[in-house]
């Protein structure tokens, strides 16, 4: 069963949380790889070990969602977007010069 979770970091933890993720991720789908084989004497072997690498790319493409998700998120925090139909106060009030 995946849970997701939360926790609180400071700003500048969040790129090493990401590569951090990203890193177990790559492992992950290393590990998995390298011991799936075809059983031919054994369907029910075959069937277990194929259940178990595809729950965990499932996993592992559930972390690459949530390391999207938090790029996103910093990218947003570090450079905000400025919303072309906001009027500004400053933009708003008549020049001085003009009379």
């Amino acid at each position: 069963m995946k849970v997701k979770i939360s926790h609180t970091v400071e700003i500048e933890d969040v790129p090493r949380i990401i590569n951090d993720i990203i890193k177990s991720c790559q492992q992950a789908m290393l590990g998995e790889s390298r011991n799936l084989k075809y059983y031919n004497n054994d369907i029910n072997k075959l069937h277990e070990e194929i259940t178990s690498v595809r729950d965990s790319i499932s996993l592992i493409d559930s972390q690459l969602e949530d390391v999207i998700n938090m790029a996103v998120g910093l990218e947003g925090v570090l450079r905000p977007q400025v919303d072309p139909g906001v009027i500004h106060e400053e933009e708003t009030k008549p020049d001085e010069d003009e009379g």
